[in-house]
């Protein structure tokens, strides 16, 4: 669902990476950024929203510390905060206001000992 998408804001992404990761004598690329870094990037872009952000963010303290951020993995790690904040959704359903047979309906006949 979300793949294409975030194929895009990778690729945008992945310039804004690696202009910080340059390396000024040999112009090659790390793969790492430090938290502040990638805070400054994913701050500066209108293709994420404050929750991805945030989660992001969250998510990269967790598991890199504030040093060095692997960017290399970004398209990997968006697709699992936005699969993360679609299932948190779906949790919000209020369901008091399904009517009282709605998941009765919704499902597959029952017979008469109440199987499937």
């Amino acid at each position: 669902m979300y793949e294409h998408e975030i194929a895009k804001i990778n690729e945008i992404l992945l310039r804004r990476f690696e202009f910080y990761d340059t390396d000024e004598d040999t112009k090659e690329h790390s793969g790492m950024i430090n938290f502040v870094q990638m805070q400054e990037i994913l701050r500066g872009t209108s293709h994420l929203t404050i929750k991805e952000i945030n989660l992001l963010l969250r998510d990269y303290v967790m598991k890199y510390g504030y040093d060095n951020i692997k960017y290399t993995s970004f398209a990997d790690d968006l697709y699992d905060v936005r699969f993360e904040l679609a299932k948190s959704r779906l949790m919000d359903i209020n369901v008091k206001k399904l009517p009282n047979d709605y998941f009765l309906k919704s499902g597959k006949p029952i017979d008469s000992e109440g199987k499937m």
